[in-house]
């Protein structure tokens, strides 16, 4: 079961239903501000395959699927041979180093990149119009109302470092 701070679940209920994405939400007291979600039924769970991860991914179940596109990152400083030991073996890796950006709208732009890898490059190139614009008319809205900018931590640690976008990051 999921629940917004701000918006009640019917309202989430019927825009992600307008989408075409649906989720289960039951007027029930007691449950009627919650959706539950659910990402397949068992038959498509069936099909998920799990791969491994880092430096222990399974090849052979990953050349048997003969995926069209892998998705990755790289960190630096960090053991990246499982990638490089996928791309020996022909398959097609794509390295989005999204969590390089340092501005927000630079960020959202790898929207367009997904969308277009999909080939929902209207549907992204909206959404994206959408959230510059609310971006940019809040960034108006709070200038110069903070004398000095906020440092705020975000991310999680991974193998106890804790990784974070660049120092310039807006």
């Amino acid at each position: 079961f999921a629940k917004h701070n701000s918006v009640d679940a019917e309202t989430i209920f019927n825009a992600l239903k307008a989408e075409g994405i649906f989720v289960r939400y039951f007027k029930a007291p007691r449950i009627n501000e919650y959706l539950r979600i659910t990402i397949g039924t068992d038959e498509e769970m069936g099909k998920v395959v799990d791969v491994g991860y880092d430096q222990s991914l399974n090849y052979e179940q990953i050349l048997l699927l003969k995926p069209d596109l892998i998705l990755a990152y790289r960190v630096s400083g960090q053991d990246n041979s499982a990638l490089d030991r996928l791309e020996k073996l022909g398959l097609p890796v794509f390295v989005i180093p999204d969590f390089l950006e340092e501005h927000p709208l630079g960020k959202l732009e790898y929207l367009r990149l997904f969308g277009a890898l999909v080939g929902k490059e209207h549907r992204a190139d909206s959404i994206f119009q959408a959230r510059s614009q609310a971006y940019n008319e809040l960034k108006a809205q709070v200038a110069g109302q903070v004398s000095t900018p906020k440092k705020i931590l975000i991310n999680l640690p991974y193998k106890e470092t804790w990784y974070i976008p660049g120092s310039h990051n807006n």
